[in-house]
C-alpha cells in the first residue's frame, strides 16, 4: 500500500513542533503539493516561479532536462509567508542543507521515526533503489504524490509530467493542452489537515 496523505500529514505535524530544524517542515510542504524531488525542492528559489509555476531549469533535474510545475491553489499562500531575503523557496535551510543530502536524510528519517511511521514503512523500504545507503523518507512524498493523485482520477500522463517522468509519456510531453490536465491533477491533492493547519498557525504566531 501506497503511504497516505494521513500518513504525510502526520510527518509535518511532527515536523511543525520540532525546534532543531524548523526548515525540514517547508520542505515537506513543499514535496507533498509538487511531487518534487528533495533535491530539486532544497534549491529551488523564488526567481523560478512564473505565474503561479515553479520553472525547474535543467541543472537541478535528476534528468537534466528543465520541466514546469504547477502550483497547487492551497499551496500559494505557503511560500508568500514564508517568504526571506534569502531568495531560496524554502527559507531557514541550513547552510549545508542546500547542498548535502544527507542533512535533509538525517533529519527526515530521525522525524519519521518521531511521527511513529517506522513501522509503517522501515526505514529499509525508503528510497527506490534496492539496498540504497544513506536512503531517505524524502521519496515516498513523491511516492504518495503519484499514487495518490492517480488514484484519485488525475490524468496519468500529467502526473508523470509533474514528476518529470518525460520518458514514460512520450508524445504526449508536446500535446499543447497537457499544461490544463496538469493544473487539474496538482488541484486534486488535498489540503493539511485541519491539525497540522492548527500546529502551523499556533507556531507562526508565536
Amino acid at each position: 500500500m501506497p503511504v497516505s496523505w494521513a500518513e504525510i500529514d502526520a510527518f509535518i505535524r511532527v515536523a511543525v513542533l520540532s525546534k532543531r530544524c524548523q526548515w525540514a517542515w517547508k520542505l515537506a510542504v513543499l514535496m507533498r503539493y509538487t511531487g518534487m524531488r528533495c533535491n530539486e525542492a532544497r534549491l529551488v528559489r523564488w526567481d523560478h516561479v512564473q505565474d503561479n509555476w515553479i520553472h525547474l531549469p535543467a541543472d537541478l533535474c535528476k534528468t537534466r532536462r528543465g520541466r514546469k510545475i504547477p502550483i497547487a491553489g492551497d499551496l500559494l499562500a505557503f511560500p508568500t509567508e514564508w517568504r526571506d531575503h534569502s531568495g531560496s523557496l524554502v527559507p531557514d535551510l541550513p547552510d549545508g542543507a542546500r547542498y548535502k543530502r544527507s542533512t535533509v536524510i538525517q533529519a527526515f528519517s530521525r522525524l519519521w521515526e518521531k511521527a511513529h511511521l517506522e513501522e509503517r514503512v522501515p526505514r529499509e523500504a525508503f528510497g527506490h533503489i534496492p539496498g540504497r545507503a544513506n536512503s531517505s523518507p524524502t521519496h515516498t512524498f513523491r511516492n504518495c504524490f503519484s499514487s495518490q493523485l492517480k488514484r484519485a482520477g488525475a490524468r496519468w500522463e500529467a502526473v508523470e509530467a509533474v514528476l518529470g517522468h518525460y520518458s514514460s509519456i512520450g508524445v504526449a510531453s508536446h500535446y499543447d493542452f497537457l499544461d490544463d490536465l496538469m493544473l487539474e491533477a496538482v488541484e486534486l491533492v488535498p489540503p493539511l489537515n485541519s491539525e497540522v493547519q492548527t500546529v502551523i498557525a499556533l507556531t507562526a504566531a508565536k
